[in-house]
């Protein structure tokens, strides 16, 4: 940013040195003297070189300058959004952070950056303007001086109205894009039951609505151009007048009229730049603050980190869903290393909420959750990764190689990656671990997604495994050998929602938990 205002400097004092030395090229002439008029000349064309350097210069500087900023400000975004918790994340809208991340960051780019040097420039060649004019005529300067600054007061009237426009837009613009991801989510459930023209009526409406946001903030753009295209004919106008009195009443002499009315026209063009940019740039306050990462409330680094060695331990634990009935109250539980524990119970009775508790997701429970004796709560939050693993009932896989979304980019010995992969029939993918996954795994079925997210829970080999019906994508042999393999890690404790509630299957178990009435009971 120095570099930039620096590099502006220079080009305002190369203009005005050329513009001093055309208003001794006119007095030469006028003088009819060709010896000074040549040497004169050369050193103007020195100058128009010097020009035309100094501009590429600082197109290149400000150019580096607003990509490093927004380069940083999405870096800080993500960390932020990254460290976020479970809930958190939950109650975001993921097309308003595609929106930030996407138009309004063009915008600000467009709006704020560019506009922010267009508009320093043009301060700086307004103030080297009236330096210049002030050297030749203290009067003509003031009174440019005066003029300017009643032409800036005016445009401001209208910031209010571009920044509603502003924010107005990029709501629309969110829900466009949360439009098209719903149409491309759901494209299967759209064309299988005949909603087509159903979702392209939403689609329309929505289009709509994003048409006339532009079309709105397009024409309070083009009344804030026009006005400050006006003022600053207004005040060119004016301050020619002046300079005109001025050369009638023989106060200035002609080269000084002839430099002043091209001064008068660098002035004008300038102060049209600051009258159309200053109120664009306040109209963008709303989306800075909307990209600028939130602050953490507590510093987790602080916190203790979770560990699993003795026991966990639910007391008195209670918890539910907003403008919902609650799903537990007051339940007590524990869990002991290496132990097998099932969990069963109807369809929407709670039992993925439990787990997604155990996994600190949801920070706003009555009671206490203890790790070790460590009450959750109190925990480094980021620490449970490396005590719990999960195995979801939808898992997700990332657009890149299998190897990647098993190791999440973590390193782990080759044997031992060989090994999960054997286990649960990775190796028998068609370019195995380096096969290439596609967007949200289209060219995967749920049994291979689920194979890949059994092996990346069982490659952690974390103290605590939470099963959220793993094998329920899986055909018959593998779910026995994920069993098998389960049911052979000594040292890791296993808590599994599971629908299979026969006697063979709760038997292999150390202890069934039943989920029902609002409450968790011991049924073996």
């Amino acid at each position: 940013m120095l570099l930039v205002l620096t590099v502006q400097l220079f080009v305002n004092l190369i203009l005005m040195g050329g513009e001093v030395l055309t208003k001794r090229l006119v007095d030469a002439a006028l003088a009819s003297s060709l010896e000074q008029m040549l040497p004169l000349a050369m050193v103007r064309l020195l100058f128009v070189a010097l020009e035309i350097g100094s501009v590429i210069v600082y197109q290149i500087a400000e150019a580096k300058c607003t990509t490093s900023i927004l380069k940083k400000l999405r870096t800080q975004f993500a960390a932020s959004y990254l460290h976020k918790s479970y809930a958190d994340v939950l109650q975001t809208d993921a097309s308003d952070v595609i929106s930030r991340l996407t138009n309004d960051m063009s915008v600000i780019q467009d709006s704020g950056f560019r506009l922010f040097f267009m508009s320093s420039l043009g301060l700086l060649s307004l103030a080297a303007t009236c330096a210049v004019m002030h050297f030749y005529s203290w009067k003509l300067a003031l009174i440019a001086m005066v003029i300017t600054s009643l032409m800036v007061i005016p445009p401001h009237l209208l910031s209010g109205r571009m920044t509603r426009a502003q924010e107005k837009r990029s709501a629309v613009r969110s829900a466009f894009i949360s439009c098209v991801q719903e149409v491309f989510s759901g494209f299967e459930i759209i064309v299988s039951f005949g909603a087509a023209n159903v979702f392209q009526k939403r689609y329309d409406r929505i289009n709509r609505q994003l048409a006339d946001a532009e079309l709105s903030m397009g024409k309070t753009e083009a009344l804030n151009s026009s006005i400050g295209q006006s003022f600053s004919v207004v005040a060119k106008v004016m301050i020619l007048l002046a300079a005109s009195v001025l050369l009638a009443l023989q106060e200035i002499s002609t080269g000084t009229l002839v430099i002043f009315i091209s001064l008068i026209g660098m002035l004008s063009g300038n102060l049209s730049i600051v009258l159309q940019t200053v109120p664009a740039m306040r109209s963008i306050s709303p989306l800075v603050e909307r990209i600028l990462p939130e602050e953490e409330e507590v510093q987790q680094d602080d916190l203790p980190s979770a560990a699993f060695t003795k026991q966990l331990q639910l007391a008195n634990v209670s918890f539910g869903f907003a403008e919902a009935a609650p799903l537990f109250q007051n339940v007590n539980l524990e869990f002991l290393p290496g132990k097998k524990y099932a969990l069963i119970g109807e369809n929407g009775v709670g039992k993925t909420t439990l787990l997604r508790l155990l996994a600190g997701c949801f920070p706003d429970y009555g009671g206490e959750i203890y790790y070790d004796g460590v009450p959750l709560k109190s925990l480094n939050r980021k620490s449970l990764s490396s005590v719990l693993s999960i195995i979801h009932q939808q898992p997700f896989v990332f657009q890149d190689t299998i190897l990647f979304n098993i190791t999440l980019g973590a390193d782990f010995p080759e044997d031992r990656i060989s090994e999960v992969a054997r286990l649960c029939g990775i190796d028998r993918f068609r370019d195995g671990l380096q096969t290439q996954i596609e967007e949200h795994g289209k060219n995967l079925s749920g049994g291979q997604r689920q194979r890949i997210s059994i092996a990346r829970a069982l490659l952690h080999d974390l103290p605590l495994l939470l099963i959220d019906e793993g094998s329920n994508a899986l055909d018959a042999e593998m779910a026995a050998d994920l069993d098998q393999c389960i049911f052979s890690l000594k040292h890791t404790a296993v808590l599994a929602i599971t629908h299979d509630t026969s006697d063979e299957n709760l038997a292999k178990y150390d202890a069934v938990f039943q989920v029902k009435d609002r409450n968790i009971t011991v049924m073996s």
